[in-house]
């Protein structure tokens, strides 16, 4: 995900132009297409039909169908990160973590450049993974926000074995560039604008400061209700598979257990949901004492950059709603989690994190 509007522009097509779009660059005909939620991006699910394959490179066409995404014109212009995304989802899918498997193209390239109206984008064909958006599914409990943490730290740990240049970059939604929402603060209310510069002022005085003393790697960096697909089958949910790898990049675990914590918080409207979530991931991963001690500030801080990044896109865009999927309860549960003493905070997930499950 993006916010900068200087040279973004989300992709314009229509379902005629998806459809040439799948036939001539992958060989495939497209019998359904149905629009996904995208934040800068366009996503299609297609089905497509499985007599029609003029593509040398996929021998059988997938039951489930294809994502198609074609990518806002700015991020269109990192083509190294589109080679290492490939890359990590085929090295993730061999080392046992369920995510998209990349397509490639009638000419064997891991994607393709088209122009649109809108500009040149990038357009990628990933496998359709079937299954339930956590956010979707109406009944969720402790042991599912368990999961999630055991998932999350898979990953941190799978990813130990993996690098590639093009994720040693500045990323905006990492959340070590959370200072820079102070650029943004006018999209939101002045009235809350106290709240987000308090919370960023001890967030670089506690956090950043200390970054580089902290444990890194490869992190997903967006684990979150909208991008983790669920396996309702049985009669106990659990974690299926984790999509969406577009911010990706080389940061602190710290990071990325957080920000697990934060959207299991904004999911159920329910601090104590994040316990439950470092239960699970400290059950793989160990979690030193400095990194639980700045787990409130910086799940505050993704609050916070959630909230203002995602007011920003709004002003862009206000028809896509998706942006706004934080702010529906974000702001109430940043300000309780303001007015809750840190170590009541902290002993609570810890005391839930020990819970047997």
């Amino acid at each position: 995900m993006t916010t900068e509007n200087q040279e973004l522009v989300k992709p314009r097509v229509d379902f005629d132009e998806v459809r040439n779009i799948v036939f001539d660059m992958y060989g495939l005909k497209v019998l359904s297409i149905r629009e996904l939620n995208g934040y800068d991006d366009k996503n299609f699910h297609i089905v497509v039909d499985e007599t029609v394959n003029s593509n040398a490179h996929i021998e059988k066409c997938f039951n489930d169908g294809y994502v198609l995404k074609i990518v806002n014109s700015l991020d269109s212009k990192n083509k190294p990160g589109f080679e290492a995304q490939t890359e990590l989802l085929w090295f993730l899918n061999q080392n046992g973590i369920r995510c998209p498997k990349p397509v490639v193209t009638k000419e064997q390239k891991s994607f393709g450049i088209i122009s649109l109206v809108s500009g040149t984008h990038v357009v990628r064909l990933l496998e359709y993974i079937s299954g339930d958006i956590l956010y979707k599914l109406e009944n969720t409990n402790e042991r599912l926000y368990f999961d999630v943490g055991v998932f999350t730290a898979k990953i941190d740990l799978v990813l130990q074995k993996f690098d590639h240049p093009a994720y040693h970059k500045y990323m905006q939604w990492c959340l070590g560039s959370a200072p820079d929402i102070l650029n943004y603060l006018h999209a939101v209310e002045e009235s809350r604008q106290t709240l987000i510069k308090k919370t960023i002022s001890e967030f670089k005085l506690r956090v950043i400061d200390i970054q580089d003393e902290l444990a890194k790697g490869i992190i997903h960096g967006d684990i979150n209700e909208q991008n983790l697909i669920i396996d309702a089958s049985n009669e106990e949910v659990s974690v299926k598979a984790l999509i969406d790898f577009g911010d990706t990049h080389y940061c602190c675990y710290l990071y990325e257990l957080a920000l697990a914590m934060t959207y299991m918080i904004s999911l159920t409207n329910n601090i104590d949901s994040a316990g439950y979530v470092l239960g699970g991931y400290s059950s793989f991963r160990n979690i030193t004492e400095n990194e639980f001690q700045l787990l409130k500030i910086c799940v505050m801080t993704r609050f916070c950059q959630s909230l203002v990044l995602g007011a920003f896109a709004n002003l862009r865009e206000p028809e896509n709603k998706y942006v706004l999927t934080t702010a529906r309860k974000g702001w109430k549960l940043l300000e309780e989690l303001m007015a809750k003493p840190e170590d009541d905070v902290l002993h609570r997930w810890k005391e839930l994190s020990l819970q047997k499950l």
